[in-house]
């Protein structure tokens, strides 16, 4: 569901190219990945932030509410805190090189950067669930 929300989000912003999107989206990232006191509340928060910015930049409100039905439940925080057992700060990893796909202004390439992460973040999950046994 995350890959489809996220996934729309990112091919609408490519499309449009909009170099001050481009800006926010840096800012972003930039800010939110630079925690200052490390806890897997602080990483979860940034990746949401980071994540509900893409989203968010689209326009489209309709993908803005699925989005925060997905993130806003309790869920979603305790399997983003089963990663503290492999490394939180991969979780936040490569937010920069969405960004270098989006500004890229390919519609797809954008989209297919946005669902390999999240693919990933997956994979992470999963890896630490499998940790805690």
């Amino acid at each position: 569901m995350r890959a489809a929300i996220e996934g729309q989000s990112a091919r609408i912003i490519a499309a449009h190219n909009d170099p001050a999107t481009i800006k926010i989206l840096r800012e972003t990232v930039e800010r939110e990945e630079n925690i200052a006191s490390p806890s897997v509340e602080a990483y979860f928060n940034a990746n949401r932030n980071i994540h509900r910015k893409f989203v968010e930049l689209s326009g489209n409100r309709y993908l803005l509410d699925m989005f925060d039905n997905i993130w806003n439940r309790g869920v979603s925080y305790n399997l983003f805190a089963a990663i503290a057992n492999v490394d939180l700060a991969k979780s936040l990893g490569d937010h920069l090189r969405l960004v270098d796909a989006i500004e890229s202004g390919d519609p797809t390439i954008a989209m297919e950067a946005i669902v390999d992460h999240i693919a990933h973040s997956f994979e992470l999950q999963i890896e630490a669930l499998g940790s805690e046994r």
